[in-house]
C-alpha cells in the first residue's frame, strides 16, 4: 500500500486532516484510506471515489492494511483492540461494497500482511500467532466481491510468494529453509512441513504482553520480551510494547521499571507518546 503524509482532504471530509495510509484501485478512481486506533481502539477508515468520500467503515478498530478494486469493493485488515472478552489473538478482515453494509470475517489470530493478486482475483491474508489446529495462518479472499475462499491453519507465513507459472503459493519461514509449504490457488495444500516451527518474535512479543498483565508473571514477561527482541520484531511493535510495559509498571507504582521502559520506547520511536509522563517521573 502507498503511504502518504501530505495529502489534501477529499471532498466531503470535514476534518481537514490528512490520513496516514491508503491505497488506490488500478484506475485510481477508487481509494481506501485508514488510520490505526492504537491507543483508543477507535480507528477510522473511508472509501473515496474521484476524490470524494462516499462511505466510511465505522467498524474499523485498528486497521493495518487494505485494498480496493475498480468496482469499489474494499478489503481492510484490522487488528481488533485488546479487550478482556476477546481471545488472546483476534483480528478481522472487513469487506465494504458500494451496495452498503460491512461483512466482518473474524479470526483467532493476529492478521499480519495483505498480498493482492489482481490477475487471479484474490487477496491473501497471513496471520501471526502461536500455531495451533484452530488458529489460521493463511486466508484467501476474492477481490471482486470480498467472499472468503478458504482458510488454512498451521502454515509458515513469514515469507509468502505467488508463483503464477505453477499456479501455487509458496510459504516459508525465516531462517529455516526446511520449513515451507506449497498451496494451490484453490486452497489445496500440496506440501505441508512435517514439524512445528519455533515461535517467532511476534508470537513471543504477544506472549510477553499477555504475561505482563498478570502481576505474578512479571519476571516471565520480561524474559519473553527480551527473547522477542532478539528475534525479528519491528521497531514499531517493540516501541509500543515498551510503552505498554511502562504503563503497567507505572500503574503498579514501580517507578524504576516504568522509567526504563519509557526511555527504551523513546529511544526507538520518539513519537511513541510517553515524553510527558517520563518527564514527570524524572522531575526532582
Amino acid at each position: 500500500m502507498t503511504a502518504f503524509w501530505k495529502r489534501a482532504a477529499p471532498k466531503g471530509d470535514t476534518s481537514g486532516e490528512p490520513w496516514l495510509n491508503g491505497g488506490n484501485s488500478p484506475s485510481r478512481r477508487w481509494r481506501i484510506e485508514w488510520e490505526d486506533g492504537f491507543d483508543t481502539g477507535k480507528g477510522r477508515a473511508r472509501v473515496n471515489l474521484d476524490g470524494r468520500v462516499v462511505r466510511t467503515i465505522p467498524e474499523a478498530e485498528r486497521p493495518q492494511d487494505g485494498t480496493i478494486n475498480d468496482e469499489g469493493v474494499a478489503l481492510l485488515v484490522d487488528w481488533l483492540a485488546s479487550r478482556p472478552d476477546r481471545p488472546k489473538y483476534q483480528s478481522a478482515v472487513l469487506v465494504s461494497t458500494p451496495k452498503g453494509g460491512i461483512v466482518v470475517h473474524s479470526f483467532s489470530a493476529n492478521a499480519d500482511k495483505l498480498t493482492v493478486h489482481r490477475p487471479f482475483d484474490f487477496a491473501l491474508v497471513t496471520f501471526c500467532g502461536t500455531p495451533s489446529d484452530e488458529a489460521p495462518s493463511l486466508a484467501a479472499f476474492r477481490l471482486s466481491d470480498g467472499v472468503k475462499l478458504w482458510v488454512i491453519a498451521d502454515m509458515p507465513t513469514e515469507h509468502v510468494r505467488i508463483d503464477e507459472q505453477r499456479g501455487v503459493i509458496l510459504c516459508g519461514a525465516v531462517n529455516d529453509p526446511e520449513y515451507f509449504a506449497i498451496v494451490a490457488f484453490d486452497g489445496i495444500v500440496l506440501h505441508r512441513p512435517a514439524r512445528w516451527r519455533p515461535p517467532n518474535g511476534y508470537e513471543l512479543l504477544n506472549d510477553a504482553l499477555e504475561a505482563i498483565a498478570d502481576p505474578v508473571r512479571e519476571e516471565e514477561a520480561e524474559a519473553l520480551f527480551e527473547k522477542a527482541r532478539s528475534l525479528k520484531v519491528s521497531a514499531y511493535q517493540t516501541a509500543h510494547a515498551h510503552k505498554t510495559f511502562g504503563a503497567v509498571y507505572d500503574e503498579r507504582g514501580n517507578r524504576a521499571q516504568t522509567v526504563w521502559h519509557y526511555r527504551a520506547a523513546l529511544a526507538i520511536d520518539p513519537s511513541v507518546g510517553v515524553k510527558k509522563r517520563l518527564a514527570a517521573l524524572e522531575r526532582p
